[in-house]
């Protein structure tokens, strides 16, 4: 084959390319356009029954054109994400009923510009309190106090060393506004938060299961814990139901207990993982020349835990009092493991196999 030809065959591949993402953005107008209708009649974004039909579809037309199923997969997985998305901007810009002046506490931070952005796109007029000024484009409070009377919601988005003391702080203020946290942690702040309510104060606990960076929101959750106002608790459910978020209330008291499980355990398996690696005697290098799919899946989990904020990920462990219980369970099931293989007790270890699997087919 010459040059030319070669040439020739690499421009028909570039006008191929050119003709799906063409067609990738009209599949994308098009979701824009259902979005609206979904949005309209109060629908769900994501229909899965409709997706198990596409993808039936889909495998199909594979089997008809001769192509794998595993590529046609790939590409609808990308293209429903991505219809997804521009529907859940369609609906979470869809302006609140009742639009309220929102005072976001830590507005600057990761989680804190995340809500502040939600909130505004929700309708809202927002205000940001932060040592480190207010992101461009919102309005400043100097203080949670300077801030407090012009406020219908204020929401509490600082470390969660400041908790406490923040909320011993709308304590002492007149009862008004709604007031919710998004703290990863509720034990440390229980006391205040009960002691707030007591003197009058709307008060709820959020806790979204989700970073900064997420881009979508349908299967994700966020935890509603309920403090003992049921007035706040509806008000603070109201702000985010619109959305596709799968919302779950739990009492304030039991936040903590499933965090060091689902939250605390998973970080502390990550952390270990990485100190065993460093502890290591091949560099990155060899390892990654012999790297299994396990492997690279733990390590990019693992290096999400160690790229994030290592003073919250120590918070998590230090202020939760079920974390210890966690950790134990985590050292002695590290123990169980080298005594099962140590002593060839095989039976043994493929029960304990087991009955994680059963647990886990379950999740």
């Amino acid at each position: 084959m010459s040059q030319r030809d070669l040439d020739a065959l690499r421009q028909r591949i570039a006008g191929v390319d050119q003709d799906i993402l063409r067609l990738a953005r009209e599949r994308i107008d098009l979701a824009r356009q259902v979005g609206r209708i979904k949005v309209r009649d109060g629908r769900p974004l994501r229909d899965y029954g409709t997706e198990r039909i596409v993808f039936e579809r889909t495998r199909a037309f594979c089997e008809e054109l001769g192509l794998p199923f595993e590529l046609g997969e790939g590409m609808l997985h990308v293209l429903i994400d991505e219809a997804v998305r521009v529907q859940e901007e369609l609906r979470e810009s869809t302006p609140a009923e009742n639009p309220a002046r929102a005072l976001v506490v830590g507005g600057a931070g990761g989680m804190g510009r995340w809500l502040a952005r939600y909130l505004e796109a929700q309708g809202h007029t927002v205000t940001v309190a932060d040592p480190a000024g207010a992101p461009e484009g919102w309005k400043r409070a100097e203080s949670l106090a300077s801030g407090w009377s012009d406020a219908d919601v204020v929401a509490l988005a600082v470390p969660l060393t400041a908790g406490p003391t923040l909320y011993a702080e709308v304590g002492e203020l007149p009862p008004g506004p709604l007031v919710f946290d998004i703290f990863s942690l509720k034990s440390h702040v229980e006391g205040a938060i009960r002691t707030a309510v007591d003197r009058g104060h709307l008060v709820a606990s959020v806790h979204p299961m989700f970073g900064p960076t997420a881009r979508l929101l349908s299967g994700r959750a966020l935890v509603l814990c309920d403090a003992g106002s049921p007035e706040a608790l509806s008000r603070v459910r109201s702000l985010f139901e619109a959305t596709s978020l799968h919302l779950v209330t739990i009492p304030l008291e039991e936040h903590d207990r499933r965090m060091a499980d689902t939250l605390g355990l998973s970080h502390a398996l990550s952390l270990v993982f990485a100190r065993a690696l460093a502890a290591s005697i091949y560099d990155a290098e060899q390892m990654e020349s012999v790297a299994s799919t396990t492997f690279q899946k733990q390590s990019r989990t693992t290096r999400e835990i160690v790229d994030a904020n290592p003073h919250l990920y120590f918070q998590i462990q230090r202020l939760n009092p079920h974390a210890d219980a966690a950790l134990k369970r985590l050292a002695a099931a590290v123990e169980a493991l080298r005594d099962e293989v140590a002593a060839d007790r095989e039976e043994d270890f493929l029960r304990e196999m087991e009955k994680a699997r059963k647990l886990l087919d379950r999740l």
